[in-house]
């Protein structure tokens, strides 16, 4: 499965009738979690990476692309 990086993964939720939320700042994920945590509906949190970031090795070889 490959997956897309400025794909709107948060609107998948809106079908739902869940809330949806785009985030590449600390800042706005501090915003999203209170807001999503504050609603009764059902909510998902995309969270956009820089995909050129020195990540760290995971444990498991599938972890780490």
């Amino acid at each position: 499965m490959n997956y897309t990086i400025d794909a709107g993964y948060e609107k998948m939720i809106e079908g739902f009738g869940g809330k949806g939320y785009a985030v590449r700042t600390p800042d706005e994920l501090v915003a999203s979690l209170k807001q999503a945590l504050d609603d009764s509906m059902p909510s998902i949190i995309n969270v956009h990476i820089d995909p050129h970031a020195r990540a760290k090795p995971q444990k498991h070889h599938w972890l780490t692309m």
